[in-house]
């Protein structure tokens, strides 16, 4: 009779350690699954901190480019610089284009009325800054890709 009991719970007892090694598994697998989700909001948090500076940047760049056309615009059409509007925008923009005075000319067209100015200098600030704040943007997702890759 002892036989037959030990034959009896032998299944019993193989489905219950059969039982607990599959909520072990499921308790394991949803661990990995907190820690998932745990790595998933850290990276849309970093995307997000680094989404924050890249528009910072893009916004810091739209209002120079901004004041350099209309500093363009201001000197093409002859604007009077004793407006004090037109007088603004072009000592606010003087600092950002004196690291690029000189390398060309000026062209300067008399009219009737108003001196039209033509400075290519302008135009070549206007793209180096463009290019410039492209390539911080671009070198903080290089660093970032780089952190995310060495973390996992």
């Amino acid at each position: 009779m002892e036989n037959s009991n030990l034959g009896n719970t032998n299944p019993i007892i193989m489905e219950i350690e059969r039982q607990r090694e599959v909520e072990m598994e499921n308790q394991v697998y949803e661990e990995m699954d907190i820690r998932e989700k745990k790595k998933r909001i850290d990276l849309k948090k970093k995307d997000n901190n680094n989404s924050k500076i890249n528009k910072l940047i893009y916004y810091t760049l739209g209002v120079l480019e901004v004041l350099l056309a209309f500093r363009f615009v201001f000197k093409i059409l002859g604007a009077n610089t004793a407006s004090t509007f037109v007088s603004f925008i072009y000592n606010s923009s003087n600092l950002f284009l004196k690291p690029f005075t000189g390398i060309f000319r000026m062209a300067v067209t008399e009219g009737i009325e108003t001196k039209s100015v033509l400075e290519p200098t302008l135009i070549i600030g206007m793209a180096v800054y463009a290019l410039i704040a492209w390539g911080i943007v671009k070198l903080i997702e290089i660093s970032r890709n780089h952190k995310d890759s060495d973390t996992l």
